[in-house]
């Protein structure tokens, strides 16, 4: 279990520009998804890595990469090789596994959680909780 980082955020603005912000960041069950913010590549979001390849070696092979998606459960749905083109694709990106992406770009490794929300009408006060670290990439964007 991390460490859990308290995150305070508050959003200023008109109550119309309040609430093209707070629709524009809000997901489904979350009120403040980072993926809505700065989303993930797509070729990361069912991309398998050996353990090894958390580090930042760029290296990417059929035995270290592989696309995997699961379901809610985490039940395997389909597990096959990367096609020519997705490995194309990562190799492009900086980062080789979505756990190296989050944390460059979002600042930490998953969206918040225990996210509590009060609309004062001129502005948003977020309080959350994220792993570690703030998500300073996150605010940034």
């Amino acid at each position: 279990m991390p460490n859990e980082c308290n995150n305070d955020l508050t959003v200023y603005g008109t109550p119309e520009r309040l609430a093209a912000f707070r629709s524009a960041v809000a997901h489904e069950e979350c009120l403040f998804s980072f993926e809505k913010i700065m989303p993930m590549p797509s070729i990361l979001a069912n991309l398998h890595c050996e353990p090894a390849q958390y580090s930042e070696d760029t290296r990417i092979s059929p035995l270290t990469h592989w696309y995997c998606r699961r379901n809610d459960a985490g039940d395997i749905l389909e597990e096959r090789p990367l096609t020519a083109g997705e490995f194309a694709e990562l190799a492009q990106l900086k980062h080789k596994s979505a756990l190296n992406w989050v944390c460059a770009n979002w600042g930490c490794k998953w969206e918040p959680v225990d996210l509590d929300l009060y609309d004062y009408g001129d502005r948003l006060y977020y309080q959350f909780e994220t792993p570690w670290t703030p998500p300073v990439g996150i605010i940034e964007a």
